[in-house]
């Protein structure tokens, strides 16, 4: 007898950004000794009118919707308000998709909370915690050129969330010689007022021009992203990395960080922002990374033994996904799913999907625990699974009580396609709850 199986997706990651804004100064929502308290609480009907007519631009409205949620759901009469004080259809989907009747001061839509927002950084700057680089230096004043070879490490980094604090040993050497060593480096979230992504090159360049130096052009090797973090106190942080990506999401979590702890993120003129790591993505953004990584095929094999009857045997499972497609205006997710069982193809259907409405669940487990599950809700308790490789389900549970399940190697990546799943199922409406 074979167990049943159900349709799967492999490998997919989303890098969500996690929301920031710098509107904290645009309204004052009570006195000042219930400043804290109120900064995170769900947005009113008056307070999204204010920042609609105060003149703030819609991405920052939407990113202060999707940090705080809002207190009240879109009745016509409220939508014509919005929509009379210039509430665009960006606007209105984040309001939409965050009502709650209760702010969770410490957690974000996507059930990220300041702890894991921390242990992300420190794990992201303990992994990659060192930059090997070479300047090249020319001065267009006296045509001299000359190079300086630097070695720059951050380790040691530690986070506390209950003072919000990040801080990590800084050691930089110059030319071979160390230059600075320190291991009381770090600062407060509460403080910071803004985080920039630059180049090297950017940074070197802007630092030597504040020195006195601006006939002085570098060019660095290799390639490098300085994340800039910018306190009230006029002084920067700035964490050093080879991957513009880890860049960009290092920087949108400190972001978040920030949020949480009370400080004030704003966008420096001039500045060269992380792409798509600034503001939350929209749900056209969140289906389209989705849709760009469904396609995939799963290769393993289940070996099962039944303790009732001491038989054992295998089960040779390849399940592909292809023709991924997603509609954002129905809030729908389709693909075609090919499953082929010991060699021959058991299921073949073009028609596979769901709409982010229906969602009531999302859960991660491993590949093991969703199958014995599945064999003992079909009449099998006895039977006992493990596979080969290990793999992970990423469960979307649907109100019709069926399912939708996802399936990959690695666990990281499972989690963040749930996040990525949540996501779009809290701008559409649904009710899905943390992953994990």
């Amino acid at each position: 007898m074979i167990r049943p199986r159900l349709q799967c997706v492999a490998s997919c990651l989303l890098s969500v950004a996690l929301g920031l804004s710098a509107l904290t100064a645009a309204f004052t929502l009570a006195p000042a000794a219930h400043a804290q308290a109120d900064k995170y609480k769900p947005l009113t009907v008056d307070q999204t009118v204010g920042l609609l007519q105060g003149g703030l631009t819609s991405t920052r409205i939407v990113a202060l919707v999707y940090d705080r949620g809002v207190d009240y759901t879109l009745t016509g009469a409220i939508q014509s308000r919005l929509t009379d004080a210039g509430a665009d259809s960006a606007v209105l989907t984040a309001i939409r998709g965050n009502y709650r009747s209760t702010h969770r001061e410490t957690t974000n839509d996507t059930g990220l909370s300041l702890a894991d927002t921390l242990k992300f950084v420190q794990t992201q700057m303990n992994q990659y915690n060192t930059v090997d680089e070479v300047d090249h230096v020319h001065d267009s004043a006296t045509n001299q050129d000359w190079t300086n070879h630097f070695i720059l490490q951050m380790t040691e980094t530690a986070v506390d969330p209950e003072t919000c604090h990040l801080g990590y040993h800084w050691k930089e050497t110059l030319n071979g010689k160390v230059d600075k060593d320190d291991d009381t480096v770090g600062f407060y979230f509460k403080d910071v007022v803004d985080i920039v992504v630059w180049t090297g090159s950017q940074d070197t360049n802007k630092a030597d021009a504040d020195a006195g130096h601006p006939t002085w052009t570098v060019n660095t090797s290799p390639t490098y992203y300085a994340v800039i973090v910018r306190r009230s106190d006029g002084k920067n942080n700035e964490l050093y990395f080879y991957d513009q990506s880890i860049a960009n999401r290092v920087a949108a979590n400190l972001a978040h960080a920030t949020l949480l702890c009370g400080g004030s993120v704003a966008t420096p003129q001039g500045a060269t922002n992380a792409p798509a790591g600034q503001l939350p993505p929209t749900l056209a953004d969140a289906l389209k990374f989705v849709q760009d990584r469904m396609q995939s095929t799963v290769d393993e094999v289940d070996h099962v033994h039944d303790s009732a009857t001491g038989r054992d045997w295998t089960n040779h499972f390849i399940l592909k996904v292809s023709e991924p497609n997603v509609d954002p205006s129905t809030c729908h997710l389709g693909y075609h799913w090919t499953e082929t069982l010991n060699d021959k193809v058991d299921k073949d259907d073009n028609s596979v999907g769901f709409y982010f409405k229906d969602v009531k669940e999302v859960i991660v487990t491993t590949g093991a625990d969703d199958t014995n599950q599945t064999d003992a809700a079909a009449g099998h308790p006895t039977w006992s699974v493990t596979t080969t490789p290990a793999y992970y389900a990423v469960i979307v549970k649907r109100n019709d009580n069926r399912t939708n399940e996802l399936y990959f190697y690695d666990q990281e990546l499972a989690n963040r396609l749930a996040r990525a799943l949540n996501f779009a199922t809290k701008l559409c409406g649904g009710a899905a709850g943390q992953p994990f």
